[in-house]
């Protein structure tokens, strides 16, 4: 079963028949098949193609993989397993508390990032993130590890 939402403008899933369900609306979209969305999300995925945004994407996202991976080098026992794909990414902390002072530090220093999971910090940038954008998040994040580690 795969699902998309909002970002592409209109929420929705496909699947295999076999999961379908069998009562009326139980897979509910925000704007049930509005045909003005699919005009909107037309004009998205024509932008997206016109400015390679999605190999923009993986190229920024391997960099910034390399970048967090760099971060746990320095700061061994504080940040570590680093994943992701394309540029939606994630690292791990010590643990919860630890983690959720990473992303305050990081966010009064101007950097949008959230928590998720145990003690996980995760890395969702829009497609236009550039690699200026990279170098601007990695400084915030080096000035956050230096000041709390």
């Amino acid at each position: 079963m795969v699902t998309f939402a909002k970002k592409m403008l209109a929420a929705g899933a496909y699947l295999k028949e076999e999961y379908i369900p069998k009562q009326a609306y139980r897979i509910f979209n925000t704007w049930m098949g509005d045909p003005v969305r699919l005009v909107m999300l037309d004009a998205v995925i024509k932008e997206i193609k016109a400015n390679n945004l999605l190999k923009n994407a993986k190229n920024i996202g391997t960099q910034l993989q390399v970048d967090l991976r760099d971060l746990e080098t320095r700061y061994p026992g504080h940040l570590m397993n680093t994943r992701g794909a394309g540029t939606f990414c994630a690292i791990d902390c010590e643990n919860a508390t630890i983690r959720d002072e990473f992303v305050k530090t990081a966010r009064q220093k101007g950097l949008q990032m959230g928590g998720c999971g145990e003690r996980t910090v995760r890395f969702r940038p829009s497609l236009v993130f550039q690699s200026h954008h990279l170098k601007i998040a990695m400084d915030i994040l080096n000035e956050t590890c230096k000041e709390l580690y």
